[in-house]
């Protein structure tokens, strides 16, 4: 296999994980939203009780979602973020990839490398957030 095939393959992999990781979001966000659309609050099973109480706790907790500009702009902000910090977890794992697996690098020059990408991720990760 040359050189090229191999970068071929590569890039083929980190696509496919990339997809993976996004169709199983989508596929918990998709889960999440069913559950909380099929929750169905139980009755209570006594008999008819004297006097009724309203309990707001549960519903104060729910969030609603934004319900101004402000609150949707701040919302989307953080989607883009958590969204960029997604794919600098992604480039770090495909960086960490082909560390481990270049034929020319030693375990201590492989262990260095890998340092310096960590400490790359940790820094662009703190200019996210």
């Amino acid at each position: 296999m040359n050189q090229k095939q191999r970068a071929k393959l590569r890039t083929e992999r980190r696509e496919s994980q990339r997809n993976r990781h996004l169709l199983k979001q989508q596929e918990m966000a998709e889960a999440q939203e069913l559950e909380e659309a099929e929750e169905i609050p139980m009755e209570a099973e006594t008999e008819t009780p004297e006097t009724l109480e309203k309990d707001y706790g549960e519903a104060a907790m729910m969030n609603p979602g934004p319900t101004s500009w402000e609150e949707m702009d701040s919302l989307k902000m953080a989607r883009e973020q958590a969204e960029h910090v997604r794919h600098a977890t992604w480039d770090t794992q495909d960086l960490v990839y082909n560390i481990l697996g270049h034929p020319g690098m030693g375990p201590k020059e492989k262990a260095d490398a890998m340092k310096k990408v960590a400490d790359g991720f940790g820094a662009r990760v703190s200019e996210m957030v």
